[in-house]
C-alpha cells in the first residue's frame, strides 16, 4: 500500500469520527433545546392528578367557567384551563403571598412537556422557537419558586402553563405588572399579604397560529384581588384590579394606568365568567368598574 493511499485512509477515518461526533452533538443538543424526551421534572416530580382538588388553593370566589372545552391541570402553584384545539390555557389562576423559600431561586430554564396532555395536542418547544414569539408563563416562575419552591418553578416550565407572546410584551409590561404583584420588596403581595391572580389569552375573532397550530392571542388579561387586612375574601373584604395588554407589545412611554380596564370587558372577550359565587348584585358592580389608577 503505497503513501498516499496511507493518508487517504487516515483522512477518511478522521472525517468519518468528525462526522459522527458532530451527529452525535446535534442529536443531544436538540433534545436539551426541545425537551421532547422526559425531561428532570417528568422524571423527579409527579403532578398533581387528582381531579378535583379545592379551587381554594388557588382562587376565590368560584373557578372561572368558560363553555370552550378545556381540561383542568393542577399543579402544587397553579391551576390551568388548558385547550387542547388552541393548545395554549384559556386561563390561569394562582395564590401568592410572602416569599416562603427566600434562597431558592436558581431559574429552571428548561421547558418541558406536560405528563398530562399526550399526543398531538401536547405543544413542543420548537412551535415557539421556529415562530421567534416568547414562551409567556402564565404563572410566574419566580413568583411559583419562592413562594412554592423548587417544585413549583419546575412545575411552571411546563408547555401547558406556555402561551405565545412577543417580546415586547413578555419582557416589558407583563414583566413590569408581575413585579408590582410580587417580585418587589413593596409589591403588593408583600404588603397586602394574600395576593390572587387570574390571567390569559384574549383570542380574537379570527386568531391566528404559530407553529403546529398553537394559536396567537390577540390580547391578554390580568385580574388582581387583594386580600384586605390580612382576613379571608369574602363579598366585603377584597379589592380587585384588571388589566389588558396587546399581544405585541407597547411602548416604553405607555404605563400600567393605560390599560386598566373592566372585568365586564373581559368576559365579554373571552366568553369566561369570573367570580360566579358572588352575588349578583355583587359581581355587576364589581365587574362594571373600571379603576382610575393602580394600587400605590
Amino acid at each position: 500500500m503505497s503513501g498516499q493511499q496511507v493518508l487517504r485512509r487516515f483522512v477518511i477515518l478522521i472525517l468519518f469520527v468528525l462526522c459522527v461526533t458532530l451527529f452525535s452533538y446535534l442529536a443531544s443538543s436538540k433534545k436539551a433545546k426541545y425537551s421532547d424526551t422526559p425531561s428532570y421534572a417528568e422524571k423527579k416530580h409527579v403532578p398533581i392528578t387528582e381531579k378535583h382538588p379545592p379551587y381554594e388553593r388557588y382562587g376565590v370566589l368560584g373557578i372561572p367557567k368558560i363553555s370552550e372545552e378545556h381540561t383542568i391541570l393542577y399543579n402544587i402553584g397553579y391551576v390551568v384551563a388548558f385547550s387542547e384545539k388552541h393548545r395554549i390555557p384559556l386561563w390561569c389562576s394562582y395564590r401568592l403571598s410572602e416569599v416562603v423559600f427566600p434562597d431558592e431561586y436558581k431559574r429552571y430554564s428548561s421547558w418541558h412537556s406536560d405528563p398530562r396532555v399526550k399526543g398531538s395536542p401536547d405543544p413542543k418547544d420548537y412551535d415557539y422557537k421556529i415562530s421567534k414569539k416568547h414562551r409567556g408563563h402564565l404563572a410566574p416562575s419566580f413568583a411559583m419558586n419562592r413562594s412554592y419552591g423548587t417544585i413549583g418553578m419546575i412545575e411552571s416550565f411546563y408547555m401547558t402553563n406556555a402561551t405565545p407572546m412577543s417580546e415586547k410584551l413578555n419582557t416589558g409590561i407583563w414583566a413590569e405588572l408581575e413585579n408590582n404583584i410580587f417580585g418587589a420588596k413593596s409589591s403588593w403581595a408583600n404588603i397586602e399579604n394574600e395576593t390572587w391572580v387570574i390571567c390569559g389569552p384574549i383570542l380574537g375573532e379570527t386568531p391566528k397560529a404559530i407553529g403546529k397550530k398553537i394559536t396567537l392571542p390577540k390580547e391578554y388579561f390580568k385580574i388582581i384581588l387583594l386580600d384586605a387586612n390580612n382576613k379571608r375574601i369574602d363579598e366585603d373584604n377584597f379589592k380587585v384590579i384588571a388589566f389588558r395588554f396587546p399581544e405585541e407589545g407597547v411602548e416604553k412611554k405607555f404605563q400600567l394606568k393605560d390599560f386598566l380596564c373592566s372585568i365586564d370587558s373581559i368576559e365579554e372577550s373571552t366568553g369566561i365568567d369570573f367570580f360566579s359565587e358572588l352575588a349578583d348584585p355583587k359581581e355587576e358592580e364589581i365587574e362594571a368598574k373600571i379603576p382610575l389608577d393602580i394600587w400605590k
